[in-house]
This record gives C-alpha cells, structure tokens and sequence, in this order.
C-alpha cells in the first residue's frame, strides 16, 4: 500500500490498514512517503510503525532506500525501526545487488566490478536488451558515473562491445555477438528509413552536430540524433525542463510549438521519442525510461544541436 492519500493522519493510515486487512488479506506492504512526495523527502517511518501495531498480519515496509538501506546489516536496522515484519527494497537492490547476501565473515563484500561481470555473464546467458542492460549498469554506478568503463558504456552499441569495456573474457565477447540486435533496430527510431519504404533516405547525425554545422541550416527531411540523455536529478524538481524550454523558444521566435511522436519496446520497457522543430527532426541515441523523459530527451538534442543549452541566464532571457 503506498501512503496515496496527501493529507492523511496517523490515526487515518491505521483505520485503511484495518479495512484492508478486513478483506482477508495475507500481508500489507507500506511505503513510508505520500504521493506527492519524492525520494528526497524523509520517509515516514512512524506511519509504517503505527501500523504494524494495528494490525496482525504481517507489515512490509518499503521506502528505505535512500535514508536508510546502503548495504545488508541496515535491512534489520530498517526493520526494527519499524517495527514491520518485512522490508521491501527497490532501489537499493538496483545500486547495490549483492544487498541481500550477508558479507563474506572473512572478507570485504564483493566489489563493483565483480558484480558488473557477474550480471554481465547472466545478460549474455539470457539475451538481455542492451538497453535494459545499460539501465542496470547506471543504477550500480549512480554514485560514480565518471569511470572510464561507465562512461564508455553509455555510447556502447553491442552487448559484446559492453563486454569488451568491462574486460570480461574473450569466449563472453564471442557469445554477446550472438545476442539479438534485431528488436534494438527495429523499435529504435533513431534508425534510418530504408528507401523503399519512406521514398527518402534520411540523413543522420551521430555526435556532435559537426556536419549538418558545416552545410549550415540542417536538411527539413533530416533526423539529427545526439548522444544525450534527460537526467531527472540534473534538472530542479519544479522549473525549467528541456521541453519547457523548448516551447517558451518557440513562443520567442514566433514559431509553431514542436510536436513529439514516441515508441516504446514493451520488452525492455524503454522509449525513443523524436521531437520536429521548425520542420527539422531531432531525437536522443539513449534510450528512457518513460514517454515523458523521452520527450525530454529529444527536446534536450533539439536544444544541443540549436546551441539553445547551456545557456547562461542572459541569454535564456533574450
């Protein structure tokens, strides 16, 4: 049960606990923040307490990543502070996942490197979507995304190219040649059209924006794809986004607000979106997580390529 309603009290929280688990249910699983709330804001441990003594079955609490959960001794830790019978993890397990497992008695606990090697062999093993498995590498490294490997990783386009920046062995590198790239280019909008179907080969940018710089305004039929991504922890919580800003230039310049057309994989449950602006077509070479980020994405390599961002103050406001 995530705490959904904004305003509700202690005494509130207990009576939903108790209608539920009224209904039969085996156990209930609370997460300590409101709706509106986000993980920088704390997490309401007393909620969680008050009803795991309100009720009897057994209570997992959930939302302790951030505050509390970094390594597995402060599971329990969690857990009594709580008072619940159970933990529910999320993002810990993705920044961290040997979590569960006890660390060695006679020994620190498995490196960062050795667990990216260990998933990166389950990955091969069961054809995991590129883009799912670079997902999973930035959650392990969001607190060191300046390493050479991981930086390299972000513009990887093979599973055996990922490999082969992690060092893993030459038999990994042979079998990640085998994986699927089949539903990468077939769901990537970012590839190019064939001629045979669109009646016009769609020119491509791939970098730094350098060639359609040198033939100046870039082609109306082009589609200009930059390597960047939309961070949410980059940008404020509320204020100016890559879309917003998008739209308020195009208000300035007296222009037709751009429009966003996205597709998603429904197996690795990753979006491409390619926004047109002033006729001309741009979109992100990463994959997002959501339709929403997408946009943003693409409304970022739009901003890029136009050297829209970064911008200074002055020049946001001309």
């Amino acid at each position: 049960m995530r705490h959904i309603f904004a305003n509700l009290t202690v005494e509130e929280t207990i009576d939903l606990v108790r209608l539920i688990e009224s209904t039969g249910v085996a156990a209930i699983a609370v997460h300590g923040r409101k709706r509106e709330e986000r993980p920088q804001h704390p997490n309401h441990e007393d909620f969680i307490r008050a009803a795991a003594e309100a009720v009897k079955v057994p209570i997992l609490a959930n939302g302790g990543s951030k505050d509390t959960i970094r390594q597995h001794e402060d599971i329990e830790f969690f857990r009594q502070s709580t008072g619940a019978a159970g933990v529910m993890i999320g993002r810990a397990a993705m920044w961290n996942p040997a979590i569960f497992a006890p660390p060695p008695p006679n020994g620190p606990p498995p490196s960062k490197m050795t667990l990216v090697h260990e998933y990166l062999h389950l990955a091969v093993k069961y054809n995991h979507h590129i883009s799912g498995v670079k997902y999973c590498i930035q959650r392990m490294f969001v607190d060191d995304t300046c390493s050479n490997e991981y930086v390299k990783t972000l513009s990887a386009e093979s599973m055996a190219e990922i490999c082969d920046i992690w060092g893993l062995s030459e038999e990994t590198i042979e079998k990640a040649k085998l994986c699927s790239s089949e539903r990468t280019d077939s769901l990537n909008p970012n590839k190019a059209d064939d001629d045979s179907t669109s009646g016009t080969k769609k020119s491509h940018l791939d970098g730094d924006a350098s060639t359609t710089e040198e033939n100046g305004d870039a082609d109306k039929d082009s589609l200009i794809i930059l390597p960047v991504a939309f961070i949410r922890s980059e940008w404020p919580a509320v204020g100016d986004t890559p879309k917003q800003l998008l739209f308020e230039h195009c208000k300035r310049k007296h222009l037709p607000l751009a429009t966003f057309s996205t597709t998603t994989d429904k197996d690795s449950r990753t979006f491409y979106s390619i926004v047109t602006f002033d006729g001309v077509r741009y979109s992100h070479k990463f994959p997002s997580k959501s339709k929403k980020f997408a946009e943003q994405a693409a409304s970022l390599a739009c901003l890029t390529h136009l050297k829209l961002w970064p911008f200074t103050e002055t020049e946001k406001k001309s």
